[in-house]
Parts: structure tokens; sequence; C-alpha cells
């Protein structure tokens, strides 16, 4: 008898089975690739009409001598700011922008790379079609935003993506326009500058006084006052000339791109006290019956002020605030004076140890002299005058 030999089985294996892949996942990687593929068709065609139609340069810096002829245009045109003591001046984020369209064949803008957990990789960019001269900077934006100023001043996430989406455009504005000039030639940018420039200046038939009176206003958004632009001017704003009116648009722009601070450019002084040599708030000191008041450099632990006399009697300084509050019977105290009263009845101290609190307090948390602030930022005072967040040691 033989032996039982196993036999094999003859049925064919069956494979082992593949990873699935979920429909979704399928359709997400199909869009991706048609999308990768008709922007890659869409390069490819820019490029070769740019070759079939080259750029006529005279046309087009005929074109930019256009545009910066327009006022509208000349006005937001300039940015400046102050660096190692001189001016420095420059195109705007807006004129950047008109040159790359008047001088054609340029692909810019820019675009989010990806969007991580708080934060986003953007990069922007100009390309010269014609020329295939690319010009990229891509960073890094944080999902957040300062808000408050001075002690205040403090760091908030961002979740709405609305508001990502405008911090990514704002911080991706200034280097869109670092990339339109990199691949503009410098000397068509350098003529648009010079025309704008011409524009401002004698391109308006609007009185000169009424453009200057205009032009304070608008100042004004940024706490800038008349008697501050004065004191740079040297003269009185009505009698300003065409040259100082563009400068000071120049600044205005700056104040609005967010390239300077008011500090920067301007110094707070009082029309009133130029000749004098005096700031409003050492003026302020003089009439509350003080004989200063103390640097902001200096240390934050200012002299005292003489207490009271004995028997109960007022001392200078506090008469002085009486005597400024009886007048203002007649015609109301202006708010630097207002608050320093507000801030003795508070805290019992004299005129002259509130005024140099605060003066330390507008420094530390508006950058700004306390006798020049807005009228938000004196209401801020007023709040923390009241909510007891500004002390003074001191007592009469």
């Amino acid at each position: 008898m033989s032996a039982n030999v196993p036999q094999r089985s003859t049925r064919p294996t069956a494979p082992a089975p593949a990873a699935r892949i979920e429909e979704g996942e399928i359709i997400q990687v199909g869009a991706l690739s048609v999308a990768s593929t008709r922007a890659a068709q869409e390069v490819q065609a820019a490029m070769v009409i740019a070759k079939r139609f080259p750029r006529d340069s005279v046309a087009a810096f005929d074109r930019v001598m256009t545009a910066c002829r327009r006022p509208s245009l000349a006005e937001d045109a300039i940015y400046t700011y102050p660096r190692g003591g001189t001016q420095i001046t420059g195109p705007s984020i807006r004129l950047a922008e008109v040159l790359a369209q008047a001088w054609g064949n340029l692909d810019f803008g820019w675009i989010e790379l990806e969007r991580g957990e708080g934060e986003s990789t953007v990069q922007a960019y100009a390309w010269d079609l014609e020329t295939n001269t690319r010009k990229t900077l891509t960073f890094t934006v944080r999902h957040e935003r300062e808000v408050g100023t001075g002690a205040d001043k403090r760091i908030v996430g961002l979740s709405d993506p609305r508001d990502i989406y405008e911090m990514c455009a704002n911080q991706a504005a200034r280097r869109l326009r670092q990339c339109i000039l990199s691949v503009i030639p410098g000397d068509v940018c350098d003529e648009a500058m010079e025309q704008c420039q011409k524009t401002m200046a004698g391109g308006s038939t609007e009185p000169l006084k009424d453009r200057a009176r205009k032009m304070v206003v608008v100042f004004g958004e940024f706490g800038v006052t008349q008697a501050m632009i004065e004191a740079k001017l040297g003269h009185p704003a009505s009698s300003i000339s065409e040259p100082e009116l563009v400068r000071l648009r120049g600044v205005y722009q700056s104040l609005k791109d967010g390239v300077g601070s008011r500090d920067q450019f301007f110094d707070v002084v009082d029309s009133g006290a130029a000749a004098t040599g005096k700031t409003r708030t050492e003026d302020l000191a003089a009439k509350l019956g003080g004989d200063g008041v103390q640097k902001a450099a200096g240390s934050t632990q200012g002299e005292p002020a003489a207490a009271g006399t004995e028997g109960g009697q007022d001392s200078p300084d506090a008469t002085g605030i009486k005597d400024a509050a009886a007048a203002g019977q007649e015609s109301t105290p202006p708010l630097p004076e207002q608050l320093t009263q507000m801030l003795v009845d508070v805290c019992g101290c004299t005129p002259r140890q509130a005024l140099d609190r605060l003066v330390l307090f507008a420094k530390s948390l508006f950058k700004a002299d306390f006798t020049s602030l807005t009228e938000a930022q004196y209401a801020t005072v007023r709040q923390r005058i009241a909510d007891g967040s500004i002390k003074v040691s001191g007592k009469k």
C-alpha cells in the first residue's frame, strides 16, 4: 500500500486586499491635479503672448507719466520717513501697483502657500513675463494682532478667516511693492516720483490756503495739531508754500501707511510758546504755579512739590488750580487742566505732582505729550483717573 501524499491545491490564491481609497480622496486628488495643470497652462500662455506682443518701452513710459499727472494718484504716490537725521522718500504701494499695470507684461500679486496652526506662509511675487525676470519674497504671518498702546499693549489671536486674510494682505502689501520695484527699471520709478511731485506742486486750481487748511484737517486723524505743523514749518500754516505742502503730503502718506509715527516727524510744541521755547506742558506747569515738570527721560520719581502750608492753608499750587477753576465759570478750562484738577481731587496731591504723573502716563501709554493728546486719548486718561489706575503717592 502506497503512502498518502498530500495534493497541492490548484485553486488560484486571492491577492492581498489593496488599501481602500475613499471617494472623497479621489475627487480631491483629481481636483488638485486639474488645478495644477490649469495654472501651468495659464503661465505658458501668458509667456507666449508676452513674447508675441513685446512691450513698447516708449508707450509704457508715456502711460506711466500720464498716470502720474492725475492729482488723485500723485497725492498718495510718495511716502516719507526719517532715518539717521535725514528724510527718506520712496514710491508708495499704490504707485508701485500703477507702475506695474502701465509697464505691462507683468504678473504680480501674493498667495497664501500654507495655513497652519496660528500662522500662514505667504509669498509675494512680481514676474516680468517678457524678460523672465522674477522676484519673490516668502514670509510667515502670525495669526495675531497687537491692540492697545503703551502699558495696555497686548497681543490677541485671530480666528475669523476674514481677519486672517486682512492680516496677510496687509503684511504682503509692502513685500509686493518691493518685488514690483525690483523688476521695473529704477529710472522709470524715479521719473514717476518726480512727475508726481510736479503734479502736486502745480496741478491744482484750488487756492493754496484752502489746500493747506484741508491738510491740517486730515493730519488731525493722527493727533497732529496745527500748532505742531506750524512748529515744523517755522511759520503760520496760512503762508505755506507749494514745496512745503508737497513734503507734508509725503509725511501724511507715511503716517497713513504706517511707515512712521507722529513723534518721528513733529515736535510737540505750542505755537503760542514758540517764542519762549517752552512746551505746552511747561506753560501749563507755570500757570499752575510750578516751575516746570520733570523730563520724560528722567526718573519716574519726580521731585515732590511743596506741601501745603501750616494751619490748613492751601499751597500756591492749589491756589493756582482754584483760580483756574474760578475762571472756568466763564470759560471751560482746557482738558489738560481739567484732568489735572481731577487727579488732584481723587488723590489729594498737589497740582505739580498730578501734572508730573499725567505727563509720565501720557508718554508711557500714548508716546506723546500730555497737552497734545486727542480727545479720545483724553477720554482714556479721564477713565483711568476715575477707576484709580492713575495714582500719586505724594499728598498735600
